[in-house]
């Protein structure tokens, strides 16, 4: 049975979606025009963080925990997540499996653009100058994959 209320309801969500990203336009820079930030000088400190250990949590696993050994569900069934996507499938044969992981750690909070600052600046990893320009103590953005791969090694 389909409601009547669907189409006026999805033309608000789009009409406030149009009107949140108008007023937001004369705000976001311009593209191209993000100043490159690859030479750094000073990360920028954080409270509560380490300066000399890449701006980490300042306890004593640096901001990690850990995640002790165990069965691990990898994959989705579409039978109960009507979300599953095909390309998530583990195998051809089987939409789920059990891996048994290995005791890890894992950050408990997100990569801050200080971290990634102290990263360029200790390693000289060449990165998207986008990455740099956010405040120090706010979540990292514009991170490719293998920046990502970069920063965990």
């Amino acid at each position: 049975m389909v409601r009547k209320t669907a189409v006026p309801l999805t033309a608000l969500g789009l009409v406030s979606a149009v009107w949140i990203a108008l007023s937001f336009a004369g705000s976001l820079p311009k593209p191209g025009l993000i100043p490159d930030h690859t030479v750094i000088n000073d990360p920028g400190e954080v409270p509560r963080f380490l300066a000399d250990a890449w701006q980490l949590p300042d306890d004593p696993l640096l901001g990690f925990v850990e995640i002790t050994a165990g069965p691990f569900l990898m994959g989705s069934d579409a039978a109960i997540d009507p979300l599953a996507f095909d390309i998530e499938r583990w195998s051809s044969t089987n939409a789920q499996v059990v891996l048994e992981l290995p005791t890890y750690y894992i950050g408990r909070f997100e990569v801050t653009v200080a971290q990634i600052r102290s990263f360029v600046q200790a390693t000289g990893y060449p990165i998207d100058g986008q990455a740099l320009s956010g405040a120090p103590e706010h979540p990292a953005s514009f991170i490719s994959w293998p920046d990502a791969l970069a920063y965990s090694r």
